[in-house]
Order: C-alpha cells, then structure tokens, then sequence
C-alpha cells in the first residue's frame, strides 16, 4: 500500500519545527507592511458629529480644515462643510477611460487638496490608493513594495516637485503599473511642464487647473458663506445674485475663485472684526 504513495520522509521534531516556523513566518509575511512614506486612504476617519458654525467659521477665517468632516461630506455626498468642484468629475472621468498620469495645478489657495481629497475618496470605492505623506529615505523602496503588491494603486503626491530627485527612477514605471495624480503651484507647472513630459515619457500627461468656480460651483458655495455669516454689506443680496457676484470678473466681482471669493470677503467689517478677536495682534 505505501508503494502506492511513495516513500515516506522521515523528520524529527526539530525538522518539523523548521518546517512549521517557515510556514507561519510567510503567512505572517502576507499582513500589508507599514508603511513611513505613504498612507493608505482607507485608514482616513470619518466624524458623525454635525457641522457646527465654528467649523465653517475656522475654515474661512484661518484656513482649519478638519479632515475628518471634509471626509464625512465626501462619503455621505453632501455639501455641509466643502463643495465638490465641478472640475472633479472631469477627472475622474478621465481616470475612469485610462488616464494613468493627471497633474493638477493652481494658483495657492485654489483648493487643490480638496480637489484631490474629493477624487480619493471616490477613486478608493475601487483601488487602492496611496497618499505621499513623507519625504525621506523609504520613499523609493515603499513606492516599489506598493506597485508590487497591489494591482494599479493611485499613487497622490500633493507638491510634486519637492519629490523631484525620485523622478529618474519613479519614470521607469508604465500605466499598466500605477496611476499618479501630483499637484503643483501654477507658476512651477508652466515653467516646467515640457520637462516633466521629456522624463515621464512612458505616460500621457494629463493636466488640469484647479480652483476655477462654474455658476454650479459658485451656487453650491453661497450657503456655505451664508452659514459662516461673512457676506458683510452684501448679506441682504438674493443667493441667485451672490452666486452671480462669486463668479463674476473685473471690480465689483469676486473673480470665481476661492482665494479671491476670500479676500473678498475679507474686506467687510464684520470679518474684520472676527479676526481681531480670535486672533490676537
């Protein structure tokens, strides 16, 4: 009967051990490596707790964006903290018929970052998708351990060019490898575009600017200020007109951008005198 088998192999319980020890070893080896340069989006926290005035007031006024809240938005699709631009819906489109390289670009202040929050926290339904969140000696070697594990990852990389002596070695990927979406003020992407698309020679660069408003964008965002209570003298306005006024170009308009919409803003005494009270000079 043993015939039928073939010829046992005889081990003691030290092989035995050896042999036990190894198959626990690579099954401990399949647990996702933690990472110091990168951060998976599926990690990000979400709060249940209600907008309040004070949140929206923070992030007009001084910029405070609350991440968990952004987030909470983007999940459950509502608007009660950010607007979605309208420009993010081109970009995910574009991602979804194969892009593999998106660059976007602003003025500061444009909303950049949450224009990219707004595309991970869709793109992530269906990919893994990695946030840059370090600039130190790991990159390199996290970046390959990434493409090597997982089938296209998204790789975001806000500030691109602060990753600029990578560039040789990250270049050597493919789209069939890995999808990059990397931002940049306006003023380095102009002077620099060319290059970029003489070292990343193996993608199709797509490039978008960020931070322009749409009369739906500028809808959106009226009660958001009106929620912050910042409209000043222009308060007793209709929110069809301050739509208008939000997008609007030249002297009495605010431009249709989020940094000018602020500066705008800015000048009514009412949020000057929010300032001086929060913020001591």
């Amino acid at each position: 009967m043993q015939e039928q088998f073939g010829n046992p192999l005889w081990i003691d319980k030290e092989g035995f051990a050896r042999i036990s020890k190894r198959v626990l070893e690579e099954a401990v080896d399949d647990k996702p490596r933690s990472l110091i340069c990168f951060e998976n989006v599926r990690d990000y926290s979400v709060s249940d707790r209600l907008v309040t005035y004070q949140d929206i007031n923070d992030m007009f006024i001084f910029g405070k964006i609350n991440n968990e809240l952004l987030q909470s938005d983007l999940v459950k699709k509502s608007q009660n903290y950010i607007i979605v631009p309208s420009v993010v819906n081109n970009i995910l489109q574009v991602i979804r018929d194969g892009a593999s390289f998106i660059y976007l670009f602003s003025p500061l202040g444009h909303g950049k970052t949450t224009a990219l929050k707004a595309l991970v926290s869709d793109i992530s339904i269906d990919r893994e998708v990695f946030w840059v969140t370090r600039n130190q000696a790991e990159f390199l070697d996290e970046l390959s351990y990434i493409i090597s594990n997982y089938k296209k990852p998204v790789i975001i990389i806000d500030d691109f060019y602060k990753y600029a002596r990578y560039f040789t070695n990250i270049s050597r990927y493919t789209p069939d490898d890995v999808t990059f979406i990397v931002t940049s003020r306006i003023n380095v992407y102009e002077s620099r575009k060319e290059e970029l698309s003489t070292i990343f020679h193996n993608f199709d660069i797509v490039d978008y600017r960020v931070g322009e408003l749409t009369p739906s964008d500028a809808r959106n965002l009226v009660p958001l200020i009106n929620q912050a209570g910042l409209w000043g003298e222009l308060s007793q306005l209709s929110d069809q007109v301050k739509a208008e006024r939000l997008i609007q170009r030249g002297k009495h308009g605010f431009q249709a951008n989020f940094a000018d919409i602020l500066i705008g803003l800015m000048k009514s005494q009412e949020l000057i005198g929010r300032i001086k009270k929060n913020w001591p000079f």
